[in-house]
């Protein structure tokens, strides 16, 4: 049996990088980015662990692109893994898999899915939702 590629290590990577970009010293009082000024920019952050789309769709709810400059609108409250919880893998063809992690506690209910696809010979996260 083939060993299952390093789901875990790309989604801590991709966590601790989401979580940074959060950091209080990147922003002004007004949220606006100090060094940043497009998404397109922030998105250039996670191209070695997702597609642009996937990045994109993601942080849609947290971030606002104004001509002075990007603004954080909300904080992240969740990453898109918990390493303490179980995960199932689901192997959807040779090129692409798909991660589940059900959450369940005293505040909330939901399903992570985390889509990954194999595209030019590297494993990215083509997708993330969360239900």
């Amino acid at each position: 049996m083939t060993a299952l590629p390093n789901f875990t290590g790309i989604m801590i990577e991709f966590n601790k990088k989401f979580k940074s970009l959060f950091e209080p010293d990147l922003y002004d009082s007004n949220c606006k980015y100090k060094d940043m000024k497009t998404k397109q920019e922030f998105y250039q952050h996670f191209t070695d662990l997702t597609t642009m789309q996937a990045i994109e769709q993601y942080s849609q709810p947290f971030l606002r692109e104004t001509q002075d400059g990007l603004y954080i609108v909300s904080q992240p409250d969740v990453g898109i893994y918990d390493e303490e919880l179980p995960h199932d893998v689901t192997k959807i063809n040779q090129q692409k898999y798909e991660v589940r992690q059900y959450v369940k506690n005293e505040e909330s209910r939901f399903t992570r899915y985390i889509t990954f696809e194999y595209i030019n010979g590297k494993l990215l996260i083509t997708g993330l939702e969360i239900y």
